[in-house]
């Protein structure tokens, strides 16, 4: 009997999960049949009988498996489908770049939504490829590299593999590797394309000789034949096997906004601008011309204001609100970049290349130059502007009743913030210079309290989060930390411009215009199992999350998760659950949006900071202006197919730059105060310690030791009894990731000894 037969004979009477090295064991397979044993193992999968589950084990495919195998294949607009033996066809929707994959793939696919009876959308749940099997069960496979804070790893099957910094062989996130694994564990064998072909290293002198440390990588150090650079120099290079191709040298004068831009940099992005996008924007007028106003609605004598941070520059949102009877008419303006951006002009190419304007701690790396973001696209104080504007009727239930998209002038009479509309709601007599306009925010509050209450009714799921702003000196160096709150106005403007987003999606959708979607998955089961690890490490035991693919089922489970808690243990669990949901991704098909419990939705509100929002502007315009007949209509079709996956990758990048500077402050400003004795408030406990805020605003947890008795409201350590809201004398001792560990400051053992030495004398 040949070995594919033995197998088929296993796994029919073999119905658990089986790992490749307790089948060895099993059928008492040799070493020199290793190699034998997995490529059966492969054809068998492909064939459909056994598959390859995410906990890297075999299992036998019942009749009734819930996904289904087939080849991949590539329609000519370039999108991936599988085609199944009954003439089924499942459209893939998966941010590929997340996924290795090509055409003559055998995958298995999970059917998601149906829209024809032939027609399903689905996702990728296995690819199966011949994986090597060389030294002792170490296998080879491609991977995209990716990082969380200073830890690097790839997905294979749904399941993290991470690479210690040590094995990363020149490789930088993003990049697509060839990993050998070894158990849980891989290490870089090769890297087979970059993912930036720049990126920026400094200069260190190690064993007298001129070593670079790149900058965005934990890698070790890189050469370059050239000996003109002093130690902290920093330079733009080509990243060639270990050695460097020089591009550039960066001005460095060793200071925190220095280490920004080097990030900055690093990631893909640029603070200047070309001479020709310059050029282009000179030529720009800021007048509105006659011509300008031709089929526009003129309603600038529509009471209209922005809300919108304090400090904000680009305000490309602006609101107005009417009453009668029973309805509320609502108008959300959006600036109108659109009617200045042309296809393939070097403003749109730019913009294209930038995809968005990246905001990293107290900065901004905007996606249009100043004219046109702060200039005559931003909907400023007392200044006629051109817009899009979407007008809908609403009911007192939230229900929209009617709405219409057009073009439209507008005059903005007042740039208001958060801060103060917060603050004027509360408080009238606080901000004298919005008395006129109190009877319209009143009626917004009343609006916005509707729609939240329509979008939690339908399963919207709403997460606390601790958002924070970092205060600078004047050399740009971190000072303090303050929490943002939010309030009444964040609410509002949040309400109203998600209204707007999806009603003009789905009249996009509806006339089957090409338009750019936002869409978002359920959390996958792998997703579910790690929230439920990471609760369970926080001290939050939970035995099962059961299936949440209806949203309002998440909600009630976060619910039910924080009830009894206080705000800042909320937004500890919140975090936990967002870190588990799946990320959102732009794409030409709309399949819903999962965490907003919607079933169309796409973003148009922000087109001075999104270039998403900016090719969505274009299509609605020229719908309005010539029709769906149009010929432009025909290229923005085909190129919104192109570029949806580089957008949704540039929106991983411009994230991920944010977090690693936030981080970088972050750092920055805890160092200061490492192992120093200061007071701490309790802020909550659990099973896995005592969490505490400090009196320099820094959060952390004092993790549970043997000593601790953890009792209803409190915690007994060392024979004292601490509660919610006491004062501590807390030492900043460690900090892992965004995670500080703090310990009591007066069981610290050194002071102990010193005391007991004390005392004998």
């Amino acid at each position: 009997m040949n070995l594919k037969n033995k197998l088929e004979i296993f796994f029919n009477r073999y119905k658990k999960q089986i790992s490749i090295e307790n089948l060895i064991k099993e059928l008492n397979i040799k070493k020199e049949e290793i190699d034998i044993l997995l490529d059966n193992l492969y054809e068998l999968e492909k064939n459909g009988k056994i598959f390859f589950d995410k906990n890297n084990t075999y299992i036998h495919v019942p009749k009734e498996f819930c996904y289904e195998l087939g080849i991949l294949k590539k329609s000519k607009q370039g999108n991936f489908f599988v085609k199944e033996k009954d003439g089924t066809i499942i459209l893939i929707n998966d941010n590929v770049n997340d996924k290795i994959i090509q055409e003559g793939d055998f995958v298995y696919a999970n059917k998601t939504v149906q829209k024809h009876p032939k027609q399903f959308q689905g996702t990728i749940v296995r690819i199966i490829k011949r994986e090597e099997l060389k030294n002792n069960h170490n296998y080879i496979v491609q991977g995209i590299l990716r990082r969380e804070g200073t830890h690097y790893y790839i997905s294979v099957n749904d399941k993290k593999i991470y690479i210690s910094k040590n094995e990363l062989n020149t490789a930088f996130a993003g990049d697509l590797v060839d990993v050998r694994i070894n158990n849980s564990t891989g290490k870089v064998i090769n890297v087979l394309k970059r993912h930036h072909l720049e990126h920026v290293f400094r200069c260190e002198i190690i064993d007298d000789q001129l070593k670079w440390m790149p900058v965005g990588s934990s890698y070790g150090y890189f050469e370059l034949d050239k000996n003109k650079f002093d130690r902290g120099d920093m330079i733009v290079a080509k990243v060639l096997g270990k050695k460097l191709e020089f591009v550039k040298k960066i001005n460095n004068s060793h200071t925190t906004q220095d280490d920004i831009n080097a990030l900055v940099i690093d990631y893909g992005f640029a603070r200047t601008f070309s001479d020709s996008v310059l050029e282009e924007a000179k030529k720009l007028s800021k007048k509105i011309e006659p011509k300008d106003l031709i089929n526009r609605v003129d309603l600038r004598n529509l009471e209209t204001f922005t809300i919108d941070p304090a400090d904000a520059k680009d305000l490309d949102d602006a609101v107005s609100l009417e009453c009668d009877n029973d309805l509320y008419h609502l108008y959300v303006h959006t600036a109108n970049p659109s009617h200045y951006v042309k296809i393939n002009s070097p403003i749109f190419n730019e913009a294209f290349k930038r995809c968005f304007s990246v905001y990293p701690s107290t900065d901004v790396i905007p996606m249009l130059p100043d004219a046109f973001s702060s200039g005559v696209c931003s909907l400023n104080e007392n200044g006629d502007k051109l817009s899009i504007t979407c007008r809908m009727d609403i009911d007192k239930n939230g229900n929209v009743t009617d709405f219409e998209i057009f073009k439209s002038v507008i005059h903005s009479d007042k740039q208001m913030n958060y801060d103060d509309v917060n603050r004027f709601l509360e408080n009238r007599n606080s901000c004298p210079d919005y008395l006129p306009f109190y009877d319209t925010l009143s009626k917004m509050q009343e609006l916005s309290s509707i729609l939240q209450n329509k979008k939690d009714s339908r399963g919207s799921v709403s997460f606390e989060s601790r958002e924070k702003e970092f205060i600078l000196d004047a050399a740009g160096n971190p000072i303090e930390i303050k929490e943002i709150q939010r309030g009444e106005a964040q609410n509002i403007i949040e309400n109203f411009m998600l209204l707007a987003n999806e009603h003009i999606s789905k009249y996009a959708y509806f006339l089957n215009l090409p338009y750019i979607y936002r869409n978002h998955e359920k959390p996958s089961i792998q997703k579910r199992n790690s929230l439920k690890n990471e609760l369970n490490q926080k001290g939050y035991f939970i035995q099962k999350i059961g299936n949440i693919d209806n949203p309002r089922i998440l909600q009630q489970f976060l619910t039910d998760l924080v009830k009894g808690k206080n705000k800042e243990e909320r937004k500890i669990i919140c975090e936990s659950v967002l870190k588990s949901m799946t990320r959102a991704f732009y794409d030409f098909q709309n399949i819903g949006h999962y965490g907003l419990a919607l079933d169309c939705y796409g973003t148009f509100t922000s087109p001075a900071r999104k270039f998403s929002d900016l090719l969505n502007h274009m299509v609605i315009e020229e719908f309005l202006d010539n029709g769906i007949e149009s010929k432009k209509m025909k290229i923005y079709e085909e190129l919104i197919q192109d570029i949806c996956e580089y957008i949704s990758q540039k929106q991983k990048d411009a994230d991920l730059l944010e977090q690693e500077i936030d981080q970088y402050m972050f750092n920055k400003y805890a160092s200061n105060f490492m192992n120093q004795e200061n007071s701490a408030k309790i802020l909550f406990m659990n099973q896995y310690g005592i969490y505490v805020k400090d009196e320099h605003g820094l959060t952390g947890v004092i993790p549970r030791s043997k000593k601790m008795i953890i009792k209803d409201k409190s915690i007994l350590y060392y024979d004292h009894e601490y509660k919610i809201n006491e004062q501590i004398p807390v030492i900043l001792k460690e900090q892992k990731e965004k995670e500080l560990l703090f310990e009591l400051a007066e069981h610290n053992e050194k002071r102990l000894v010193k005391k007991r030495k004390v005392m004998k004398e």
